[in-house]
């Protein structure tokens, strides 16, 4: 699936993300994305085949560690600095279209 990297998709990103971006920022945005993907492309091409995956490190016990319960923020001391709170709940913008 080739995605054009231009400058809608930048906004895109951006408006999913909740944030603005300037000209200046689009543009170093758009040069990060493109070094990522390219990256990306150069590891896809490797050639993997009859190659074993390192081994990983052995983590000594089952790697998990007991609860610890400790009292968390009051709900209604969060609610007081969220942008849209009600009932209990937070309300946040919609993201998926058709939402």
């Amino acid at each position: 699936m080739d995605i054009p990297v231009d400058d809608a998709l930048v906004e895109r990103i951006a408006s999913l993300a909740g944030i603005e971006v300037s000209s200046a920022e689009k543009d170093r945005l758009l040069e990060d994305i493109r070094t990522i993907l390219a990256y990306f492309d150069r590891l896809r091409r490797l050639e993997v085949d009859g190659e074993e995956p390192p081994a990983l490190e052995e983590v000594p016990g089952d790697g998990l560690r007991e609860d610890d319960i400790r009292p968390s923020l009051p709900a209604a001391d969060l609610a007081s600095q969220a942008p849209d709170a009600s009932g209990g709940f937070f309300r946040v913008p919609d993201i998926l279209e058709g939402g």
